[in-house]
């Protein structure tokens, strides 16, 4: 048997629904996202996870957006440019 910690965010694609966790505005910090996850996974609604003994899930601190504007909600980066990291950013910024 293999041990392994796999921080999902390194293999787009192989765990798409722990994409949510990172999404600006929905947790306050990595705490409050890992229970999230974890207590999602364990009611069998994650997917990807098919042929792994998960023993935990976490995630990392929610995404950021830096500006030298106020950003209070996501109608506040409506109109404006900015740059993102991946794909899944990309998409998620689309629809704004």
């Amino acid at each position: 048997m293999d041990i392994a910690l796999i921080s999902a965010s390194f293999f787009p694609g192989r765990f798409p629904d722990d994409d949510v966790f990172g999404i600006p505005f929905m947790a306050e910090n990595s705490e409050e996202a890992s229970l999230a996850a974890w207590n999602l996974y364990i009611r069998g609604l994650l997917s990807g996870h098919e042929g792994f003994k998960v023993l935990s899930k976490r995630t990392t601190d929610v995404y950021r957006i830096h500006s030298n504007y106020p950003i209070r909600t996501p109608e506040d980066l409506r109109g404006k440019k900015f740059r993102v990291t991946g794909k899944f950013q990309v998409e998620l910024f689309m629809l704004m």
